[in-house]
C-alpha cells in the first residue's frame, strides 16, 4: 500500500483499464492484490466509501488514501464490486468521480464474469455496432439497451403496423447492473440475436411500405365522397385493424391503383 505507484493506479483504473495494478508493479488477479483483497474482504455485504476510507486510512493499516480509492476503483473495474449513489442507483465506474467516492454506497458482486462470457457479451454488443473494450463492457450495456429498445419501437406501432415487440426482458435488464447484468445478457444473448434480427427485418419491412400507406390515406381522403368508393375504403379500415401493414401479398398497392383510376374518372 505505500508503494508510490498508486496515485497511477487510481487514474488508469478511473479510464477503465484492466491492468492498473501494473502501476505497483501488479500483473495477477486484481482481487488477489494484497491491498484490493484487504478492501474485498472490508466491504463484505456494503459499505459507504468514507468508511472504507477511514478504515483503512487510520491504524493498523495507515494506508494512502490513493491505495484506499485505488483498490475501490480496481475492483469496480474488474467487476469485483459494484457501486451505488446515494439512492441506490447503480454508478459507472468510470464515471464515479472521485469526490463522490465517500458518499457512494460498495457492494461485493455475489457473481462473477469469466473471460469468455465477456467475450461473448461484446459479440452481442458488436450486433449493434458497438465495440466495448475488454474489462469496460459494463460500460456499453445502456447504450446497447438503449439501440434495443429504439430498434423495438420502429418494428412495430400504431395501426395498421404490427404490434410493437414486447420489450419488458429488455427493462427486466436495464434494471439490473454489474455482473448480474452482464451475466443476464450472456444467458439471453441467442434471444436477444434472434430479437435483433427479427426487429431489424420488421423495421425495415416498414420503412419500405409505409410510403404506401401515407399515400394510401391521401387518396382515401379524396375518395371520400366517391359512391363506388365504398368497397375500397372498407378494406383500407380493414388493413388497419388487422394491422395488415406487412401482409404479403402487399394488399395496399392494388387499392392505391384503385382509388386512383376511380379518382381519375371522376375528373374525366
Amino acid at each position: 500500500a505505500d508503494h508510490t505507484g498508486w496515485s497511477k493506479v487510481y487514474e488508469r483504473a478511473q479510464k477503465g483499464g484492466p491492468d492498473a495494478l501494473k502501476a505497483v508493479g501488479y500483473e495477477g488477479d486484481p482481487a488477489m492484490n494484497p491491498v484490493c483483497k484487504a478492501i474485498l474482504g472490508a466491504v463484505a455485504g456494503g459499505k459507504k466509501g468514507a468508511d472504507i476510507r477511514a478504515q483503512f486510512e487510520s491504524s493498523p493499516y495507515g494506508w494512502p488514501r490513493d491505495a484506499v480509492d485505488g483498490g475501490l476503483q480496481v475492483l469496480l473495474v474488474a467487476g469485483q464490486i459494484r457501486a451505488q449513489d446515494e439512492r441506490g442507483r447503480p454508478l459507472d465506474p468510470k464515471e464515479l468521480e472521485r469526490k463522490a467516492i465517500g458518499k457512494a454506497m460498495f457492494k461485493v458482486e455475489s457473481a462473477t464474469v469469466t473471460t469468455t462470457q465477456r467475450i461473448q457479451v461484446r459479440k452481442l454488443f458488436q450486433k449493434l455496432g458497438i465495440v466495448a473494450k475488454q474489462g469496460e463492457e459494463s460500460a456499453s450495456v445502456p447504450p446497447f439497451l438503449q439501440q434495443l429498445l429504439e430498434l423495438a419501437e420502429g418494428a412495430g406501432g400504431d395501426a395498421p403496423k404490427p404490434a410493437m415487440p414486447d420489450t419488458a426482458s429488455v427493462d427486466e435488464i436495464r434494471r439490473m447492473s454489474g455482473n448480474e447484468q452482464l451475466l443476464t445478457l450472456y444467458n439471453r444473448r441467442e434471444e436477444l440475436l434472434v430479437a435483433i434480427d427479427c426487429w431489424s427485418d420488421l423495421a425495415e419491412r416498414i420503412d419500405k411500405r409505409w410510403p404506401s400507406w401515407c399515400l394510401l390515406e391521401r387518396l382515401m381522403r379524396h375518395a371520400q365522397e366517391l359512391k363506388d368508393a365504398e368497397v375500397i375504403l372498407a378494406q383500407v379500415k380493414t388493413i388497419a385493424q388487422q394491422r395488415q401493414l406487412l401482409e404479403e401479398p402487399d394488399p395496399i398497392a392494388p387499392l392505391i391503383a384503385n382509388l386512383t383510376q376511380l379518382l381519375r374518372n371522376e375528373l374525366n
